[in-house]
């Protein structure tokens, strides 16, 4: 549908994520991400937090079985997805409406510390219209560890005109 809205969310989760296994064998993961706002008190010259808001979030599939092996509580997330909107009765019967995200994409949020990525497939990517022969679409992810550690300072080289061209 044209008309949705997708937001981002980032914050600190507030438990390990669920996991869930669905009928059909597809797997959902469900987690909530607190957002403290903070600002600056200019009459008392310091930084106080504002109310915490928490955001209940949905995966599913590739990205549910990546997030259960990768977030748990306290880690700091970028969130992006679609609002979805869920209503249920409770155990005594009042009504209850909840604001969920459904997640395209989970990141940990790199402003808070380092992280390793690991491919878990060994796929083609697929061709961009008009890339020239010899790119990286034609080449499959690797699933072997990079061959540098984290201590080795990444050099760059550049072509002609400043633009990046590789790391090596």
């Amino acid at each position: 549908m044209a008309n949705e809205t997708y937001v981002t969310v980032r914050g600190f989760t507030g438990a390990d994520p669920r996991l869930f296994r669905n009928e059909d064998g597809g797997t959902t993961v469900l987690f909530r991400v607190g957002v403290t706002p903070r600002s600056f008190n200019r009459k008392s010259e310091k930084f106080e937090d504002g109310a915490t808001t928490w955001y209940s979030i949905r995966c599913y599939g590739p990205l549910a079985d990546n997030v259960i092996n990768s977030v748990f509580r306290g880690t700091p997330v970028v969130v992006r997805g679609k609002l979805s909107h869920r209503e249920s009765v409770d155990k005594e019967g009042v009504n209850r409406y909840e604001i969920t995200v459904v997640a395209d994409s989970v990141g940990i949020d790199l402003n808070t510390g380092q992280a390793r990525f690991t491919s878990v497939k060994n796929q083609r990517l697929d061709a961009v219209h008009g890339e020239p022969a010899g790119s990286a679409s034609e080449v499959p992810v690797a699933d072997e560890e990079p061959p540098y550690s984290a201590d080795d300072p990444l050099e760059y080289s550049t072509d002609p005109a400043g633009n990046l061209a590789g790391v090596s």
